[in-house]
């Protein structure tokens, strides 16, 4: 297909194939680098050092760039024949969200089945997002909208109370990853999570002394003395913190938490200090190091370099690692004012659990502004899973067979649709991404 007699639209198969080697060894080293971090910071009692390697991403990568630009070529080959007299303008939309969607169910294909789910309610997510920001850039929505600058803290104070809600009473519906995540750094021991949710949960208005040592005996836990004269001081707090005031426990979980939190942030953010370290030391080499300066004041400039990028290092760990102790400190915060305040209306306790968990969300104020959006990004769409399972058990709603298909295919096309029409509202790091993918 030519455009002008000049220009070739159709790439060669040889550049498919390029496209395709690329992209493939890009999934694929991010993929092993990824595992070989949570290799050697995590717990190597469960991991092999075979299962390191995997093509499963390079093959998802490489199958999405292929198809969208084989898709792209076939619409400017085809369309043009079928529709003559469609405007360009529509031509680039349906091509993009044709291709995109095609390229979205394709490169699914390749994906572990239990992780298709996270990762198209992600990709499904973080687009919407990119159109919502090309939507914005014309004005689209009123201007309160538009000048509110909290968005953020508000999408993450309404995905908390869910995912929270679930992590106690309905822990089937969380992500197993991250339940696992929220079982490691709870704070709090799941079997007296486990009592808790049973005991405030249960239809009977009032349990017996013999009832409440055979749940606690049931999830693990030692049977405590005189069990319904402590709940009636203070409410339901024994179950989770025996002997231990309030307070107390609050006071000790910051500090535990913070000091869990390190391993987990350490790593992310020494890897992105390693890569901002070597791409100012490059910069700074082909501006001012080639020029001939003295051995002293390149060793102070590289100098100011290193502290400059550690400090940073050092900030970031540590606005990381308060925003999950909050995050934890202030669940298990609202959890001990609700038990002790609705001892006589048990039943009531998971509702007004639920209201107030939108409360740690605030915990996000701690981080960096560029970095809360991002975690929005992550807790959204396990938020939007655990609601959707809560709907489904609640109301009988039909299960949608292969919904994450569904899921791909739309991320898919309304990705390569801002990619081509409105490049803007993709955040930079993703649309160089795609750039170099898409050549």
């Amino acid at each position: 297909a030519m455009v002008d007699g000049s220009k070739p639209l159709s790439p060669s198969v040889v550049e498919l194939g390029k496209t395709f080697a690329k992209a493939f060894v890009a999934g694929l080293s991010l993929q092993t680098l990824l595992r070989l971090v949570s290799f050697l910071f995590g717990a190597r009692k469960n991991r092999r050092f075979t299962n390191i390697i995997s093509f499963r991403v390079g093959l998802f990568l490489a199958s999405f760039a292929t198809t969208v630009k084989t898709v792209q070529v076939l619409y400017s080959i085809v369309l043009p024949r079928l529709l003559p007299s469609v405007s360009s303008e529509s031509y680039q939309a349906l091509s993009s969200l044709s291709a995109g969607t095609v390229a979205g169910l394709v490169s699914s294909v390749f994906l572990k089945r239990e992780d298709r789910q996270t990762i198209a309610l992600y990709s499904l997510v973080r687009t919407i997002e990119f159109y919502i920001r090309g939507l914005a850039a014309k004005n689209f929505f009123p201007e309160l909208l538009l000048n509110f600058k909290h968005y953020d803290v508000l999408l993450m104070s309404l995905a908390t109370g869910p995912i929270l809600y679930a992590y106690m009473f309905e822990p089937n519906l969380i992500n197993k990853g991250y339940l696992k995540f929220l079982k490691e750094h709870g704070g709090t021991p799941y079997n007296s999570v486990k009592a808790y949710a049973f005991l405030t949960s249960s239809d009977q208005p009032h349990l017996p002394p013999t009832d409440v040592s055979i749940v606690f005996k049931e999830c693990g836990l030692h049977p405590l003395p005189s069990s319904a004269e402590q709940m009636k001081v203070d409410g339901y707090c024994m179950i989770l913190h025996p002997g231990i005031t309030c307070k107390t426990r609050l006071a000790g979980l910051l500090a535990s938490c913070m000091a869990k939190a390190l391993p987990v942030y350490a790593p992310i953010h020494g890897a992105y200090a390693v890569f901002v370290l070597i791409s100012q030391l490059k910069n700074y080499w082909q501006k001012e190091g080639q020029m001939s300066q003295a051995i002293s004041s390149r060793l102070q400039n590289i100098t100011k370099i290193f502290l400059n990028v550690a400090s940073k290092l050092c900030k970031n760990i540590f606005f990381s690692c308060l925003f999950l102790s909050l995050y934890i400190s202030m669940a298990w915060a609202c959890v001990c004012f609700v038990s002790r305040n609705a001892v006589s209306c048990r039943r009531s306790i998971p509702s007004l659990l639920y209201c107030s968990m939108s409360i740690p969300g605030l915990s996000v104020l701690a981080e960096y502004k560029s970095r809360r959006l991002e975690l929005v990004m992550y807790c959204l769409p396990r938020a939007l899973e655990s609601v959707w399972g809560s709907l489904q058990l609640r109301f009988n709603l039909p299960l949608l067979p292969h919904s994450e298909l569904y899921m791909f295919a739309a991320s898919g096309g309304l990705l390569i649709y801002c990619y081509d029409s409105m490049p803007k509202s993709i955040k930079p790091i993703f649309y160089r991404a795609l750039r170099w993918l898409l050549n």
